[in-house]
């Protein structure tokens, strides 16, 4: 067996819309080259930037495409503070078509925020890590939805 960043072909011909089948190859792709950029699964500067990798927009579409496939999305960020990650966390959620404005606790130094889509709670705990940005994690409780997780991706991937 091989270690394929691309998801099982029979899992993608399950999906009901094949546009979300290409969306989830495309993201595993980006995903990918992310890594292939960076030399480990981190968002920290690595001298490209995404523009170098894929545009914005076409990973936008993607996401947009996945997200609709699922009844709701789990985020987890990992940001170097407090306002950098729920600036992120709330851009993500704007450009998701949520209109929440979560708050969680501020642990004074690099922190990992946890953001539960379906009960729109959300918390933070500090995060000793390297990595940073921005994971989603898609669930649904239907066989031909989009049940996978995505990421990392930029903070500022949506970023004005």
């Amino acid at each position: 067996m091989t270690n394929s960043p691309l998801p099982r072909l029979d899992r993608l011909n399950a999906l009901r819309n094949p546009e979300v089948a290409d969306a989830i190859v495309f993201l595993h792709k980006f995903m990918a080259s992310e890594q292939n950029l960076t030399g480990e699964a981190s968002m920290k500067t690595s001298g490209k930037s995404l523009q170098d990798s894929m545009p914005r927009d076409e990973i936008y579409k993607a996401l947009t495409l996945v997200l609709d496939e699922s009844e709701y999305q789990n985020l987890g960020i990992c940001a170097e503070n407090h306002s950098e990650g729920l600036l992120a966390l709330q851009q993500y959620l704007a450009a998701f078509g949520e209109e929440v404005q979560p708050t969680c606790a501020d642990p004074g130094k690099p922190l990992y925020i946890k953001y539960n889509g379906k009960t729109q709670g959300c918390y933070s705990e500090p995060y000793d890590g390297v990595h940073r940005g921005v994971i989603i994690s898609c669930q649904s409780s239907y066989d031909d939805g989009v049940n996978e997780t995505f990421g990392h991706f930029p903070l500022d991937l949506f970023a004005p």
